[in-house]
């Protein structure tokens, strides 16, 4: 409706614009997840097996492989709104942790910038 109305004629560029900013944070998505699992495996909060590095692509195909495998699980494991419900309750309560921790590091720091 917003985009009949507003845009007319070219108002199919209302879902086109969604689906590419839908792939662009999935690839996002996808790059940071994998680097995350990988620096994790490093520092020892993972197995360090996933921290291996491939040597031809030079890139963590083992941290890849894994985020792969969690995320087919979940695609078959449960239905689409609940895989929203479940990572938006989680990213609101990161949400709240880091509006908390701002505020415990104003009151402990108040020169910090």
């Amino acid at each position: 409706m917003f985009g009949n109305e507003m845009l007319g004629v070219m108002s199919f560029l209302m879902p086109v614009s969604v689906i590419l900013s839908t792939f662009g944070a999935g690839n996002g998505v996808l790059f940071t997840s994998a680097r995350i699992t990988y620096v994790a495996g490093r520092e020892g909060h993972l197995p360090d097996a996933i921290s291996y590095v491939d040597v031809k692509r030079d890139t963590p195909s083992i941290s890849l492989m894994i985020n792969a495998i969690i995320t087919i699980l979940m695609v078959i494991a449960l239905d689409v709104n609940a895989l929203i419900d479940f990572f938006s309750y989680g990213a609101w309560i990161f949400y709240g942790a880091t509006a908390a921790t701002l505020l415990v590091l104003r009151r402990k720091m108040p020169d910090a910038p």
